[in-house]
């Protein structure tokens, strides 16, 4: 479904660009392979399929592919540079096959063209190397100051800068590029509609992806691109045909499943209708991103928090995170996920359980202790949490209260000292404190619904509604 009839002469590499870009290195994997069935064995096809593998931790087979292209070109540097990168992550470094990778970068980067120093910062830029990714993008503009895929990377590092004048700047780029291109060149069109989507520009971001889809109609994403504009600019309505439009097409599009999820559970309020729909969602994830971690936490913590407590929901989502601890079973934050989406389904023996194995591999991990705190009271230990919130609280005292802290306090306050002003006191802190962190409006983005964290507002006016 990734790879259409009508893609068959199509520049690839702006969609390979995307899908490393977005994390979904299956999704990459896939488009790579597809396109070297059809058009065989390119060397640049090889090289971005075995970035997917590394992404996925499958280093072994993307060792075996960057080796049979780091010597043609152009891959000459990139290959080399991606080698090293592969090797590091496995569990057991192959120190002489690193030496042997820098020593072919060291010999074959003197001689590199446009073509493979582009191909080097690009694959920089994806994996968070900025500084060297500008350095070696500066050498393809000194060799030719019009490269268009250049200079639209130059946009991307401006984009991505932690300088807001950079920030700023990636936009005149990106215009720069199209100007000279008749508005066609891909990697600034995305660029473009990047920048205002971070601007909060959302009618602008939906009109260059607009203009996107009909000169390229064979990019497959667009559409997810266009439906998340359109629920950020508050058409949901216009959101949805746009969602079943492009499931039409292709059924495994994430974005607009998990568009169409959002809007059974937030919107509609249909819990058995959105376990429905959200099941079909961990079915598209299992079959198209079935390794990737980060997706499968990041869609479980944000369908957690608008479930309603429905139990249906809530085990489906459940499935997702063991699924991604299974992955990562040693990072404190999934752990920390399926602890609370325990605690939501009121198995609080196990979140529990789950809180202190998330701790015992970060002391640091607040969230945790929290949780932790949190599971206590509910559970009746009310001197033991209050003796841990007074210990996190000395703790956190040089930085100020947060709202999570203010709600522990106010539950205290009620269960154990029947305190009710003192109770309404903390709530309201708590609720002040989380609006003010809060995003102002929602772009459909599965970090926006974390941080809201809708299910913690209700159960904030709930807890304030006793005083009613």
């Amino acid at each position: 479904v990734l790879f259409r009839s009508n893609m068959s002469n199509v520049n690839l590499q702006p969609l390979c660009f995307y899908y490393a870009r977005c994390g979904y290195s299956r999704h990459l994997q896939t488009v790579c392979r597809e396109g070297i069935k059809k058009r065989g064995k390119d060397p640049v096809l090889v090289f971005w399929l075995a970035f997917g593998l590394a992404s996925e931790g499958a280093n072994t087979e993307a060792i075996r592919e960057l080796d049979s292209v780091a010597s043609r070109r152009p891959c000459i540097v990139a290959g080399p540079l991606a080698l090293v990168w592969a090797h590091k992550r496995c569990r057991l470094v192959d120190h002489e096959a690193v030496r042997k990778a820098e020593e072919m970068l060291t010999s074959q980067e003197s001689g590199a063209d446009e073509e493979s120093l582009l191909l080097a910062a690009t694959f920089l830029f994806l994996i968070g190397k900025n500084e060297k990714a500008v350095k070696t993008n500066d050498k393809v503009l000194e060799m030719n100051p019009g490269n268009p895929a250049s200079s639209a990377l130059r946009g991307w590092l401006e984009l991505s800068s932690i300088r807001e004048s950079l920030v700023n700047k990636s936009v005149k780029t990106f215009d720069d590029v199209l100007e000279k291109t008749q508005k066609k060149d891909l990697y600034a069109l995305m660029g473009k509609a990047a920048f205002h989507f971070r601007m909060k520009q959302y009618k602008d971001a939906h009109d260059v992806y607009t203009h996107l889809m009909v000169i390229y109609p064979w990019f497959i994403p667009a559409l997810g691109e266009i439906a998340k504009s359109q629920v950020a600019l508050g058409d949901w309505d216009q959101a949805m045909d746009t969602c079943q439009r492009s499931l039409s097409h292709n059924p495994s599009d994430i974005t607009c499943m998990l568009l169409l999820c959002i809007h059974t559970l937030a919107l509609q309020g249909k819990g058995s209708l959105g376990a429905q729909k959200v099941g079909d969602l961990v079915a598209i994830i299992e079959s198209s991103e079935p390794m990737n971690a980060q997706l499968h936490y990041s869609v479980a913590a944000a369908l957690a928090r608008l479930a309603g407590r429905h139990p249906g929901v809530l085990n489906v989502v459940a499935g997702l995170i063991e699924r991604a601890m299974s992955m990562e079973p040693e990072n404190s934050q999934t752990i920390t996920e399926c602890a609370y989406i325990n605690f939501l389904l009121e198995d609080y023996q196990n979140a529990d359980a789950l809180y202190k194995q998330a701790v015992n591999l970060d002391s640091g991990n607040n969230v945790a202790l929290l949780g932790s705190i949190r599971t206590l009271i509910v559970m009746g230990n009310l001197s033991e949490a209050a003796s841990q919130l007074e210990f996190l609280s000395a703790i956190q005292m040089a930085t100020g209260s947060t709202s999570e802290v203010e709600f522990l306090s106010a539950l205290l306050a009620w269960k154990k000292d029947r305190d009710p002003l003192v109770h309404v006191e903390h709530l309201s802190q708590a609720l002040d404190l989380h609006l003010k962190v809060i995003p102002t409006s929602f772009d459909g983005s599965l970090p926006g619904i974390i941080e809201a964290n809708p299910e913690y507002m209700l159960t904030l006016v709930r807890e304030l509604s006793e005083h009613w």
